[in-house]
């Protein structure tokens, strides 16, 4: 096995996983589901333009949404300032985002695993992707335009 990576955590699970010799359809609605994930699968690197300009001084997200929005505080603060501290309450609101979407990456990882048919597995395999593309879109977006990314928060 690999090296974990440093700040890397590993999670034990005591899941058996269902291996399948027949694939054969049996649950049409899930397969029609599966087929339209992978029609219609985007490309992070691709399908949005990361050459578009981003106005750091203008805020990732309405003031009003702003933990400290309304307070004295927030009131002593000049333009410049408030335009920072919205950018890092958004980063520290989409970093929680990003890790989220990493640990359905794993959960969807883990019940492909153990679901009991071929339909099922393969929906879900399709939702492993789309997590993953979460989790990539945010650590772009964190990284090359908002400039910061948070570790997750403490549980609870």
């Amino acid at each position: 096995m690999d090296q974990i990576p440093d700040g890397a955590r590993t999670v034990h699970t005591n899941y058996d996983t269902v291996y399948l010799r027949d694939h054969e359809p049996e649950a049409p609605d899930l397969r029609r589901l599966y087929e339209n994930a992978k029609r219609d699968q985007w490309n992070v690197t691709t399908d949005i333009d990361w050459d578009q300009p981003v106005d750091l001084e203008g805020g990732f997200v309405a003031d009003g949404l702003i933990d400290i929005h309304g307070t004295k505080f927030w009131d002593k603060l000049n333009k410049k300032e408030k335009g920072e501290m919205n950018r890092l309450f958004s980063a520290w609101r989409l970093s929680q985002l990003y890790h989220g979407e990493h640990g359905a990456v794993l959960v969807c990882g883990q019940l492909a695993n153990v679901l009991p048919t071929a339909d099922a597995k393969y929906f879900m395999a399709t939702q492993v992707m789309d997590e993953a593309r979460h989790t990539e879109f945010f650590q772009r977006y964190l990284g090359e335009r908002v400039g910061k990314v948070y570790d997750q928060a403490p549980a609870g």
